[in-house]
């Protein structure tokens, strides 16, 4: 059963549409605490924000929660507890490190889910290819 943990948490402004449950990255400019989402899992993640999104358009309040977090998402493909998971498909799946290609996990599943369920990822970025 899916489980949450969080020991804070990074308040922040939607910059462009973002949805429930999902990583998001910073979006530079002038507005502090702006984040937009992660499109896919070649860019890094600073964190996955909360279920709690009234509409996820800009100027939105919202909640980033940053590593250590736990947090429930939504399952883009089966996978089992200790996968290393990253954006794709509109939820998250497994991921692993390709040569020549930049690669980023979110966290880590604490939960095994089958596509579309919920389950548990500790928040956890970390570049898994390419590293210099």
């Amino acid at each position: 059963m899916a489980f949450e943990l969080h020991r804070g948490g990074y308040p922040g402004i939607v910059a462009s549409a973002v949805t429930p449950r999902s990583a998001v990255i910073v979006v530079g400019g002038d507005t502090q605490r702006s984040f937009g989402p992660a499109l896919d899992n070649t860019v890094e993640p600073h964190g996955i924000i909360d279920q709690v999104v009234a509409s996820g358009l800009p100027g939105e309040s919202i909640t980033v929660y940053e590593p250590g977090d736990v947090v429930k998402v939504t399952a883009a493909a089966s996978l089992g507890s200790g996968t290393d998971v990253g954006v794709a498909s509109g939820g998250f799946s497994p991921i692993s490190g390709a040569s020549g290609i930049t690669r980023w996990r979110s966290g880590k599943s604490h939960t095994a889910a089958a596509a579309g369920e919920t389950f548990s990822v500790y928040v956890s970025p970390r570049q898994l290819s390419n590293l210099i």
